[in-house]
């Protein structure tokens, strides 16, 4: 049984050798779109003194990196660098307090002091108010670099097409999958993060013509994050495509 699962093994890893569809001897540079939805890690912070109360900032987030693919002739890694454009919805923000309410001692002649406490009350709830809406709902500014091997990448299916000169070529589609790692640094009026972890990329991709190629996949990932200081787990799902040009 042992023998046969070894036989089995090797055979796959040959067969999937045998069929790449990534030359490993030429460079590609191509588009490259990644969506997600993931937890990022968390921060504490303080209403400005408006309230004296403290909250837990957990980001939560759904983003989309546009970027480049690279792959360098005789080195079968794909690189990656984006540029992260994210959208932030916090969680577990105090409740809004109710507007101040003036009531003087003396509510025919309030005091200088009286109005003026009142009017710096009416300005806290106005700056606390239009703060917890930035905070609601705000983008950030990133950068990422990946790198990613294929650890499997095997043709599927082939065609072979011809011109009405004669001349041919093979389209092709395959599926892969593979292991990476991943780094990313953001930055916000409210936090700076850096997140590190491993992906793992798999999905299909097409030839459509030799040096053109077009890929749909997924590559969930895992890692650790750093937000202002306070370390936290790291986890996503994304969803990727992108288009290469061979050379």
């Amino acid at each position: 049984m042992k023998k046969l699962l070894l036989i089995m093994v090797m055979g796959l890893l040959v067969g999937t050798a045998a069929f790449a569809d990534h030359p490993e001897d030429k460079l590609a540079l191509g588009f490259l779109g990644n969506f997600g939805w993931g937890h990022f890690g968390h921060y504490d912070g303080c209403n400005c003194g408006l309230d004296q109360g403290h909250y837990t900032h957990n980001i939560q987030a759904g983003y989309f990196y546009p970027g480049i693919s690279i792959k360098l002739p005789g080195l079968p890694v794909f690189f990656g660098a984006l540029v992260n454009l994210r959208t932030h919805r916090p969680k577990d923000l105090p409740a809004l307090p109710n507007a101040p309410v003036f009531s003087p001692a003396n509510p025919a002649d309030p005091t200088a002091e009286e109005t003026a406490a009142h009017n710096k009350a009416v300005d806290e709830y106005n700056t606390r108010k239009n703060r917890r809406g930035e905070l609601e709902e705000y983008t950030n500014f990133g950068i990422g670099v990946l790198a990613d091997y294929y650890i499997f990448d095997k043709t599927f299916f082939t065609k072979r097409v011809t011109n009405e000169e004669g001349a041919y070529y093979d389209m092709k589609m395959c599926w892969y999958l593979g292991a990476g790692a991943f780094i990313d640094l953001d930055f916000s009026t409210e936090w700076q993060m850096f997140t590190l972890g491993i992906r793992m990329p798999a999905g299909i991709s097409w030839h459509i013509i030799p040096q053109i190629e077009t890929y749909l996949g997924i590559a969930p990932r895992i890692g650790a994050s750093s937000t202002n200081a306070n370390w936290d787990l790291h986890g996503s799902a994304n969803f990727e495509f992108g288009l290469r040009f061979w050379f």
